[in-house]
């Protein structure tokens, strides 16, 4: 698209809110729980911020997911562009009506009084967003970036939660309804506290996902309870694509959310790092998967940065940062794995790897991820914040290993450096995200 014709259309976007001045179209939500064409980030309302969703879509600037895509592609065709927009445009100006794009049945006993449960009493009905697992007798605990949960209501107006960190304070997201674009940001409190996920709901069915925004080693969450008006859904249904992830400062969104340079930002990266939004999470999103993310700045594949010897192989067996309980691979399989490590390893100091105990780890690790996940695709990658000797290594011995077995890939990704450290920015993640879909889509989904 001409930035000529982008900047047009944003104009007329912008126009468009003026003359609406908060005047927009509503679905009505008696029995019947209706969504209209589109109303991308499913607030039952079609209005300029749907059309704005969709031009930031059409030019790459972010991605839409299947649901928000079905209801920006007026035709169907499977192009959303700037068109689709001006058509939501002309419809929150009544130039146009509204189109139904879904209507979905309420059941008409739902009790929507106010009610409190914890989290262990509905885990059947909530779906576990990574290393998710039980926390004694009423909790759940996830540890790593981008973990948590998924739950369906149907309910009207407020949902808060409960919950406490074990350790620093950090940053709780919260999606609703699908919104990936608007993602409520949270600042947790230094013991337990009520939070609210969503204000004033209108009444139908509403999905509440709630994540873990920084590292492992950061700082973990412990969800008690969630409170709503109304009833439990069924479960969110899970992606049919999963894909795991191990890395370091990078995997984990270190200092992502703050320009490089910016005096103290290595001292708050609790609030400007983001295990969510980083390139796995662009990816997983973009190819509608479920993911999980095993990542620890200065963690790498045998040596730390600056030296020692912590190292991710040590930890991705299990589900807390603390060590004490197995992961289950059996129970959890996954389709693909994604290994970005080594960074940290060329600058380890009088620890540094040789290249031959390098490439053996890279060998190593593989057999066991191959003992893990027996069916799935093994994705080496570097380069995000450049690629040191040792990186350098992994193309090769990653070349040798597909001699025998198929199944495992290497590609590098671009480099980014405008994040805190020389670390990649949000805008170069999302890049890389988009470099890393391709090459799945590609190399590993097309023929299946």
């Amino acid at each position: 698209m001409k930035k000529t014709r982008f900047t047009k259309i944003i104009a007329l976007c912008l126009s468009a809110a003026l003359l609406l001045s908060g005047m927009v179209f509503s679905a009505s939500a008696a029995e019947t729980a209706v969504r209209y064409w589109g109303d991308v980030n499913n607030d039952q309302k079609v209005n300029s911020q749907d059309a704005l969703m969709i031009l930031k879509h059409a030019v790459e600037i972010t991605e839409l997911t299947d649901e928000q895509k079905a209801a920006a592609d007026y035709d169907g065709g499977g192009i959303i562009n700037s068109a689709d927009a001006l058509v939501v445009l002309k419809m929150a100006v009544e130039i146009l009506p509204l189109e139904e794009l879904t209507s979905e049945e309420v059941p008409g006993d739902v009790d929507y009084s106010k009610k409190t449960v914890t989290m262990q009493s509905i885990e059947s009905q909530i779906r576990l967003l990574g290393r998710t697992v039980a926390e004694g007798k009423d909790s759940i605990r996830f540890d790593w970036a981008a973990s948590g949960f998924e739950i369906a209501l149907y309910c009207q107006g407020d949902v808060t939660f409960n919950m406490r960190p074990d350790g620093k304070i950090g940053r709780i997201g919260v999606v609703v309804d699908g919104d990936e674009e608007h993602i409520k940001m949270i600042t947790t409190e230094s013991d337990d506290h009520e939070y609210t996920a969503a204000e004033d709901l209108p009444k139908g069915k509403h999905t509440i996902k709630i994540v873990k925004i920084q590292e492992a080693k950061e700082g973990c969450a412990v969800m008690n309870s969630i409170t709503f008006s109304g009833e439990l859904a069924e479960r969110p249904a899970d992606k049919e694509l999963k894909i795991e992830f191990y890395g370091d400062s990078i995997t984990s969104g270190y200092g992502s959310e703050e320009p490089r340079g910016t005096a103290g930002g290595n001292s708050r990266l609790n609030l400007n790092s983001n295990g969510y939004t980083t390139y796995a999470g662009v990816a997983a999103r973009a190819l509608d998967a479920d993911f999980s993310v095993i990542s620890a700045s200065g963690y790498g594949l045998i040596a730390s940065f600056s030296g020692g010897h912590f190292n991710i192989p040590d930890v991705s067996g299990y589900s807390d940062w603390a060590g004490k309980q197995t992961w289950d691979f059996k129970n959890n399989p996954v389709d693909i794995v994604v290994v970005n490590l080594g960074t940290n390893d060329g600058n380890a100091g009088a620890d540094k790897p040789t290249p031959t105990e390098f490439k053996a780890k890279v060998v190593d690790f593989t057999e066991e991820l191959r003992g893990r996940y027996p069916d799935a695709s093994i994705i080496w990658v570097s380069g995000m914040m450049g690629s040191n000797s040792l990186q350098k290594t992994i193309s090769g011995t990653v070349t040798e290993i597909n001699k025998t077995d198929a199944n495992v890939y290497y590609t590098s990704l671009p480099i980014g450096s405008n994040g805190v450290d020389g670390h990649p920015s949000t805008t170069e993640q999302a890049f890389a995200g988009r470099r890393l879909t391709q090459f799945i889509e590609k190399n590993i989904l097309q023929d299946k």
